[in-house]
């Protein structure tokens, strides 16, 4: 696919992947600079970072963006519902909890096979074993994933 990015290349900046659940929905997942990042998404960093720098581009608005953050109503997540409007469930690490919280969900959900062929190509680059639609947070390394259902207290 292309070149690979290690730890040190992303640290510190903000750096978004995708991820497929076990439905086909695809999840936007930011990393916010310091969260983990799977060494399976990492290996293909460079295609990753250019298929989600086109996403605005690419995918056209199918709907709208169902708001779902919990407390937490600060900073701009205008680019995370931006992506739920695509279809796309989103996902923002936060550092004291550490976990990826779940930002905003679509109205109107895209699958994996809606997508185009470089996109989907990402996006099966982390399949996870749970439905976005039911997870609140993920958290990910780079040898599993530990998901916690909605309505689940951390």
């Amino acid at each position: 696919m292309s070149a690979s990015l290690d730890r040190d290349d992303v640290v510190g900046r903000e750096w978004d992947f995708l991820a497929t659940d076990r439905d086909g929905s695809v999840a936007l997942i930011s990393s916010a600079g310091y969260g983990p990042i799977p060494e399976a998404v990492l290996s293909h960093g460079v295609a990753v970072e250019t298929v989600v720098e086109g996403l605005r581009t690419q995918l056209p608005v199918i709907g709208e963006s169902l708001d779902c953050r919990q407390q937490d109503r600060s900073g701009d997540y205008s680019d995370w519902f931006g992506a739920s409007r695509r279809g796309l469930y989103t996902y923002d690490w936060h550092v004291y909890d550490g976990f990826y919280k779940q930002v905003s969900a679509p109205s109107a959900v895209l699958r994996a096979e809606g997508l185009t062929p470089e996109i989907s190509r990402v996006a099966a680059l982390l399949r996870l074993p749970v439905l976005f639609a039911e997870t609140a947070q993920l958290s990910l390394d780079e040898r599993g994933i530990e998901s916690f259902k909605k309505g689940v207290p951390a």
